[in-house]
């Protein structure tokens, strides 16, 4: 998350942004009372005598609204602020009226409160460290299949097909080197700076595709890693290689790996009858409460399925007593499988008592 300006008291946050995890921080500390400023659209209806009573002018405006509830949408990454209008930029819109922000990734807008406690200016610095990212290509010589790992969510880009014959099928250097092309063009739309790129797939065109980035920007090359063994392409070539020994061994420093490690952590628990390891909000609840959870996995699902302001209490009283949080996003295999124990899972410092 970009973090514009911040201060203690009064307290001030102007902020942008940038994963589906800096919106679960932000859920955290957007409050009912707080003040939210930001640019938003206000639909102004025309007051002529034949203007249709379902149309009007869509208006770019800048409100700041008292906030009255959040509610966190994590299937599409946002977050929804609904409250009273307290300031805003054009006469046409009424004040004390109501009015729903939808903030989104790459929105900025300010929080404004009394004082930020600690533990808000504490998450908020945290969140502005660099979130792990990693870019991973599974191809041949018929299709290339692209996805991106921000943190622990995975967004899968559309399949590009080479339009090549196979083997039997005689083909040019240049329908190839156009292939290669349209792969690269399409990396360099979603390339960052320090982001690692990792070929994957059967034969050698993962190599012709690395050789192909070298000649055409020699900064995006210097990412560039190749990785054999791995002969699943397309989309599911993604997916399958996240599960890969080689890969893991790349992202080992990163978030999801983080989570993939905890989540096995708690399954051999599950298997060696440690209670050690907690399955539901509640549970989870009663260990924080006496400082017991050491680590703590939330799957984004439960925001969907379960009590939301139960959750937020959760991951701050976690916090709060030194333990680690890790949310999960539903869109790799670990968010699946942490989905599938229940969407929360408590590592804990010391035995449950049964």
């Amino acid at each position: 998350m970009r973090i514009h300006r911040l201060q203690r008291r009064p307290g001030l946050a102007t902020v942008t942004p940038e994963s589906p995890e800096d919106l679960w921080t932000l859920r955290r500390i957007i409050s009912p009372d707080d003040i939210l400023t930001g640019d938003t659209s206000r639909v102004i209806k025309e007051n002529k005598d034949f203007a249709r009573p379902d149309k009007g002018e869509r208006i770019r405006v800048r409100l700041s609204i008292e906030v009255e509830k959040v509610k966190l949408d994590s299937s599409i990454d946002r977050l929804r602020v609904s409250g009273k209008i307290l300031e805003v930029s054009e006469n046409f819109v009424t004040r004390s009226s109501r009015h729903s922000f939808t903030l989104s990734l790459g929105k900025t807008f300010a929080i404004r409160k009394d004082v930020f406690p600690d533990f808000h200016m504490s998450l908020l610095k945290k969140s502005s460290s660099p979130v792990d990212r990693i870019i991973i290509i599974a191809l041949d010589r018929r299709e290339a299949g692209i996805g991106k790992v921000v943190g622990t969510h995975l967004k899968i880009f559309p399949t590009i097909d080479s339009g090549l014959g196979g083997k039997l099928y005689s083909t040019t250097n240049v329908s190839i080197q156009s292939y290669l092309a349209r792969i690269t063009n399409s990396l360099k739309t979603i390339f960052e700076k320090g982001v690692k790129i990792v070929c994957v797939g059967p034969g050698e065109v993962k190599r012709a595709l690395a050789n192909f980035i070298e000649e055409a920007d020699k900064e995006i090359s210097r990412e560039v890693v190749v990785i054999d063994g791995l002969d699943v392409t397309g989309e599911d070539g993604v997916f399958t290689s996240l599960r890969s020994k080689a890969l893991r061994e790349i992202m080992q420093e990163t978030t999801l790996a983080r989570a993939q490690e905890l989540l096995a952590t708690a399954i051999g628990r599950i298997s060696q009858d440690d209670t050690r390891v907690t399955f539901s909000v509640k549970e989870s609840n009663e260990a924080s409460s006496v400082g017991s959870v050491e680590s703590l996995l939330v799957s984004s699902r439960i925001f969907e399925t379960g009590n939301e302001e139960q959750v937020v209490e959760l991951l701050n009283s976690v916090e709060k007593f030194g333990g680690k949080t890790v949310l999960v996003d539903n869109s790799t295999d670990a968010g699946k499988q942490l989905e599938s124990l229940g969407g929360v899972v408590a590592l804990l410092r010391y035995p449950r008592l049964r």
